[in-house]
């Protein structure tokens, strides 16, 4: 078991840490220290990687009860636990209740986990800010597991009304489906069995899969279908 390091001299006031698998050349706890110390907070952010830890999915459980235990103040959840963190959360934030992922949990002072999504708001401010003049209304996403779903809601509310979902497991493009289908009835949003066959028809494409991460390499499509399309974006 990790257990955070203990001759640190003056305790920091917020000790955070990143739940995940392969993320050992993450730049998030960088991000964080460094936004914390331009706020006038001492912070430690760790990374509590799955592959070195030898934890998975059975123990998350007992991870986030643990962590609150150690002093922890919070942890972002990154792949693969973004949906599996959800059923052991004491409360979810609407929006992270709607997508059924989260990737922040802030631990309350009696222990009370709550589980929040900021991947739709970022990405949403992200499209508007890079996108403002470019079309959105036909998009390819690929991947809709914790974090695809969140890039989807984004893409619904930034306009996108032909939303093509490609995932090598189909039971999660209905799952995105049903979740955000009720809360967008203007849009459509569709399986994309071999996303090659959109070629031409496309404004933009999002990755949303681990392919392209560190241990993940190679490109979710073939090359070809990336011609003729006004933007392409990886999260």
């Amino acid at each position: 078991m990790h257990t955070p390091p203990r001759a640190l001299g003056t305790p920091p006031a917020l000790l955070l840490g990143l739940l995940g698998r392969g993320i050992a050349l993450s730049r998030t706890p960088a991000l964080h220290e460094h936004e914390a110390r331009h706020h006038g907070l001492a912070c430690l952010y760790l990374l509590l990687d799955a592959d070195v830890l030898g934890y998975g999915e059975d123990d998350l459980g007992e991870w986030l009860r643990w962590l609150p235990r150690c002093g922890y103040r919070g942890a972002n959840v990154t792949h693969p636990f973004k949906r599996a963190a959800v059923r052991h959360l004491h409360a979810l934030h609407p929006d992270a209740r709607i997508l059924g992922s989260v990737n922040t949990v802030v631990f309350g002072p009696d222990g009370r986990a709550v589980g929040h999504n900021t991947d739709a708001p970022a990405f949403a401010a992200v499209v508007e800010r890079e996108l403002a003049d470019e079309p959105r209304g036909r998009v390819l996403l690929l991947g809709a597991g914790g974090a695809g779903v969140a890039v989807a809601r984004a893409l619904l509310l930034c306009g996108t009304r032909e939303l093509f979902v490609h995932d090598l497991e189909p039971a999660r493009i209905a799952d995105l489906a049903a979740r955000l289908a009720p809360h967008h009835p203007e849009a459509r949003i569709r399986a994309a069995g071999d996303p090659r066959e959109l070629r031409g028809r496309l404004d933009g494409l999002v990755n949303a899969t681990p392919v392209g991460m560190a241990g993940h390499p190679g490109l979710p499509v073939d090359p070809a279908l990336l011609d003729g399309l006004r933007w392409v974006a990886d999260i």
